[in-house]
């Protein structure tokens, strides 16, 4: 989802030159949500930070693991190669790719290049600031109001970069010595929009939604939207947004008012940690289909009945 919000472009997008870049054996498996490092993967850190940075790389460089077990590790590149020098490889010919990259696959592995070497590095050190933002206005008609002061921390020095070395994803602003900054004459728009209850949601924001509330696997996200879509129970507007449509919630109705146990998110959620089980081994996967069947059977969501495990 970050990869969708970050390049503009879909989930089913994305997936597709995941794929791609995984089969071609530039990141590893990319259908996971593991964020577990393997001494393979450190050691791709390691050979990168020592090369680029020479004699001081061991006071950027910090491996860590991140997680244990699973039968995949995080999503990472194969070898000490950034994108910019992967290009070059290729064009040169020293890499041999079976088709043609375009730039969004430069993209998308240079999001993740830069986001796993960063997590293979020590802490930044940076000074914040708290600052309070007060603005007064004068409209064209000659009307004076304050809006709201706005407090924020900011980070006004980076002392350290180490990590941000690499992911470049600290912000720094400027603030004076004496702590005040005024601006006089400064121009204002004021804009009046639309605010719903619950914003429209983007394809990036359903994957983000659904990780969040345990629903789907890393394999399964962005094929639900590309469903959701190809069925026609929603479409997608010009700027991502996605719109339900009459069939789309009829659809849902139809399955909440009959099958609310079956189709509740917490039911999705109870099952997606029971497979869980039955892949670390810690429940027989015997018991689940039987459970499953069962439930199945007292729906009348069976084809035929009366058969038994």
């Amino acid at each position: 989802s970050e990869i969708s919000s970050i390049l503009g472009i879909s989930a089913s997008q994305v997936m597709k030159v995941l794929q791609e870049l995984f089969e071609f054996g530039l990141i590893t498996y990319h259908r996971t949500d593991s964020v577990r490092v393997s001494d393979a993967g450190i050691k791709v850190a390691r050979e990168y930070l020592s090369e680029k940075l020479g004699e001081s790389w061991d006071k950027f460089f910090e491996g860590r693991v991140w997680g244990v077990g699973g039968a995949h590790e995080c999503i990472r590149p194969t070898r000490p190669i950034d994108a910019e020098t992967l290009r070059e490889l290729i064009s040169e010919g020293v890499i041999e790719i079976p088709r043609r990259l375009h730039n969004t696959h430069f993209r998308v592995y240079d999001i993740i290049f830069r986001r796993f070497i960063a997590s293979q590095m020590s802490k930044a050190l940076v000074r914040k600031r708290s600052v309070e933002f007060r603005v007064e206005v004068i409209t064209g008609d000659s009307r004076h109001f304050e809006l709201p002061p706005i407090s924020k921390e900011i980070i006004s020095e980076v002392v350290f970069d180490r990590f941000n070395k690499v992911l470049k994803s600290l912000r720094v602003y400027q603030v004076p010595d004496d702590g005040l900054y005024s601006s006089e004459g400064s121009d204002f728009k004021y804009y009046v929009e639309s605010v719903y209850e619950v914003p429209l949601h983007t394809e990036a924001s359903v994957v983000r939604t659904m990780k969040e509330r345990g629903i789907g696997r890393p394999s399964t996200y962005a094929k639900i939207v590309e469903t959701i879509l190809k069925r026609r129970y929603a479409f997608s507007k010009r700027r991502g947004e996605l719109i339900p449509s009459l069939l789309g919630r009829e659809v849902y109705n139809y399955l909440t008012e009959k099958y609310a146990r079956l189709v509740s998110e917490e039911r999705t959620r109870v099952l997606e940690s029971k497979m869980s089980s039955v892949e670390s081994d810690d429940s027989l996967y015997n018991d689940l289909l039987r459970e499953l069947y069962e439930e199945l059977r007292t729906n009348e969501l069976l084809g035929v009945t009366g058969y038994e495990l």
